[in-house]
């Protein structure tokens, strides 16, 4: 068996080629026949978000940030900028790598009122 690189690109033209000329819709709800609606991509996004303990500051509208913060836990700064194809590391730093702490800036926060309180 060969060793392919996944491509998001390839994959989803590869699911357009191959899904019904009739569909209409790229995704589909969990509710049969209906197209998939925003509040339940968030529900969805926010599932994976835990399953991998992402943490809580992450939202789903900001999966970029997320993946690249977990990755910098596996993975050198050299080594995400390379994958990511980014070539500017001072926007790489201030809006993609956050939360490299053990704990989030808001989590530390909060541990701190909790410890203060108790």
């Amino acid at each position: 068996m060969e060793n392919l690189v996944i491509s998001p690109y390839q994959a989803l033209k590869v699911l357009l080629e191959r899904r019904s000329s009739s569909a209409v819709n790229l995704f589909s709800s969990d509710i049969f026949g209906k197209p998939l609606q925003v509040k339940e991509l968030r529900v969805w996004i926010n599932s994976v978000f835990r399953i991998a303990h992402i943490p809580h500051v992450f939202k789903p509208h900001s999966i970029r940030g997320a993946v690249v913060s977990k990755a910098a836990h596996f993975l050198s700064f050299e080594q995400i900028m390379a994958a990511a194809n980014w070539k500017n590391a001072s926007v790489f730093r201030n809006y993609y790598l956050r939360n490299q702490g053990q704990y989030s800036s808001l989590e530390t926060r909060r541990r701190f009122q909790t410890a203060v309180l108790i």
